[in-house]
């Protein structure tokens, strides 16, 4: 039995992807949305396949159902791809090793430089804020997609942090090597108590060990690096976006307007970006 393929994205489609990012974000906020939720369905169906295929049961349909999955995904991360070149800001994020179209779109439809001034609002709206908090039941103040964005771009970092090209890998590596050597002098002692006070630990756990002697488990150093390096590409993010909506470079930061001894900022890399040729 053969079963009919899904179709492909024609160019009206296309072109009115291009549309919907000069309209609107909604539709691309939906868009990402199902993109994910069909790599979750492919995902669960190649899991089932395999179980299938373990027990010499036929598994027929499933197949059918991955690789129409495959073929949307690549469709819509096409789709996606299309609305992020179709802007300044897209197309500085495609150029970031480890940002492909999907993560692209997302961090474009979800972020508004008109409601922020200063790369700080796009910290809390990520839920990079550690003075956020909100009590049970309360709408948390913060957007939940953008920040599993954030991690899958510091994940797509970290496996990537070998390659030359990878300029925020490379970045998080050298970080993580700074809180390695801080966490190993005690500088994260009150952090380490503070763990203690507000979580409960089993005490066989090898994390309540570390926090006891007053320093901080490997697994929260290294996320205390991803944490760094994600809130240094919102910042570059935030500098190419305020530059190319105000055609004026963003406000400086806090530290380097406020005091002369801090002066060297880490400007956003491949930036400004070269004009694309017609």
């Amino acid at each position: 039995m053969e079963l009919d393929p899904v179709s492909r994205l024609e160019r009206d489609i296309v072109k009115a992807i291009r549309q919907a990012a000069k309209t609107g974000e909604n539709e691309m906020r939906a868009l990402c949305d199902s993109y994910y939720q069909m790599q979750r369905l492919r995902l669960a169906c190649a899991n089932q396949a395999r179980a299938l295929e373990e027990t010499k049961a036929p598994h027929l349909v499933l197949d059918y159902l991955i690789a129409q999955s495959s073929i949307l995904e690549q469709q819509l991360s096409r789709a996606l791809a299309a609305y992020a070149d179709s802007t300044i800001p897209g197309q500085w994020l495609l150029s970031v090793h480890g940002i492909g179209p999907v993560l692209a779109a997302n961090f474009l439809a979800h972020l508004d430089i008109t409601r922020a001034n200063t790369a700080g609002a796009f910290w809390r709206f990520a839920g990079l804020d550690p003075s956020l908090v909100w009590g049970k039941g309360e709408k948390r103040p913060f957007n939940g997609a953008l920040k599993v964005a954030c991690w899958k771009a510091a994940d797509s970092w970290v496996k990537n942090k070998g390659r030359e090209e990878c300029y925020y890998g490379h970045l998080y590596e050298s970080r993580k090597a700074f809180e390695v050597a801080r966490n190993e002098i005690g500088h994260y002692k009150a952090h380490a108590a503070a763990q203690l006070d507000k979580k409960r630990f089993g005490d066989d756990t090898k994390a309540k060990q570390f926090y006891l002697s007053g320093h901080l488990p490997p697994a929260h150093v290294d996320n205390i690096a991803r944490r760094w390096t994600v809130k240094l590409f919102l910042a570059h993010l935030h500098h190419v976006m305020f530059e190319d909506h105000y055609k004026r470079p963003p406000p400086k930061p806090y530290i380097i307007d406020r005091d002369p001894k801090h002066t060297h900022v880490l400007g956003p890399p491949n930036w400004p970006m070269a004009e694309k040729e017609e």
